[in-house]
């Protein structure tokens, strides 16, 4: 019998719940000592690849992001969740498999989360304020018929 995860491991069928978010290109699930499992969503700007910006992470455990220095991201630190379930023993790895399958599940509910709280976290556009009522007036006597050499009057 062979391993969902080790050496010899067989591709889950397509319509599996392991397929479908491991190899999804808009997540990377991992694990890290002390956030414990996390996610990245890739839809992101700021998570997309190529970028020197900060990492947009969500904690699983308690639904809260943060945001974690790119090259951070290399193990020992964080860990691709399938390498980290090799390094479990057998019983340590189903229990932490089942649990990962469980967040897994939950992807679209996390996702929202996730998006929610990104959006909340940037600086929302601000408009500059108006030109001083000097600069105003100047710019309306430019705009009168007097100043372009005909008369109000014409």
């Amino acid at each position: 019998m062979s391993s969902t995860y080790g050496p010899t491991a067989r591709r889950p069928a397509a319509n599996s719940s392991s397929d479908s978010a491991i190899t999804h290109d808009d997540q990377w699930w991992g694990y890290n000592k002390e956030h414990g499992w996390v996610v990245l969503d890739r839809s992101l700007d700021i998570n997309k690849p190529g970028l020197k910006t900060q990492l947009f992470f969500l904690r699983c455990k308690d639904k809260t992001t943060f945001e974690a220095r790119r090259d951070s991201r290399k193990a020992p630190l964080y860990v691709y969740a399938p390498k980290y379930l090799l390094t479990l023993g057998p019983e340590l790895a189903a229990e932490a498999s089942a649990v990962l399958e469980g967040l897994k599940a939950r992807w679209p509910e996390l996702q929202e989360k996730i998006r929610k709280q990104y959006q909340a976290s940037r600086p929302v556009p601000v408009e500059p304020p108006p030109p001083p009522k000097r600069v105003r007036k100047a710019a309306k006597k430019a705009d009168s018929p007097a100043a372009e050499g005909g008369t109000a009057e014409s």
